[in-house]
């Protein structure tokens, strides 16, 4: 366990500094979008979440799990990141709207959906879409 840490702490570490960054670049775009220009609930999300996406794959694929050789082509790690962001957008947009009709606030229902996905998006990007060729 101690040396599965180990392996784990510094990309983990990495993982949740390029996951804080696209959290805060999807965030701040979601509160500008739906508060300041009054965008639909959805749309708002959904754009958000588009910057998100390309903010976390960048810092994703060049930092937080760089490797010498990645399994996956940058094409069909793209597509797989893709597909993986749009089952995590069906997600998120279920939760916030579950959450909204039980009366939490829009903004609070959005941090708990992002949560949700942090954990689950670690192990498929290690173990999937960023792993290093054998």
């Amino acid at each position: 366990m101690t040396s599965l840490l180990k392996v784990l702490s510094p990309q983990l570490l990495k993982y949740l500094i390029s996951g804080g960054s696209a959290f805060a670049t999807e965030y701040l775009t979601f509160v500008v979008l739906f508060k300041v220009l009054d965008a639909q609930l959805y749309v708002a999300n959904s754009l958000s979440f588009c910057a998100g996406l390309i903010v976390s794959f960048l810092l994703n694929r060049a930092w937080a799990f760089r490797k010498d050789s990645f399994r996956l082509k940058k094409q069909h790690q793209l597509a797989s990141y893709i597909g993986l962001a749009l089952c995590n957008l069906v997600l998120i947009n279920l939760i916030i709207g579950v959450l909204q009709a039980v009366s939490v606030p829009v903004l609070v229902g959005k941090i708990i959906a992002m949560m949700t996905i942090v954990v689950w998006n670690f192990f498929i990007f290690r173990l999937f879409i960023f792993a290093e060729t054998k």
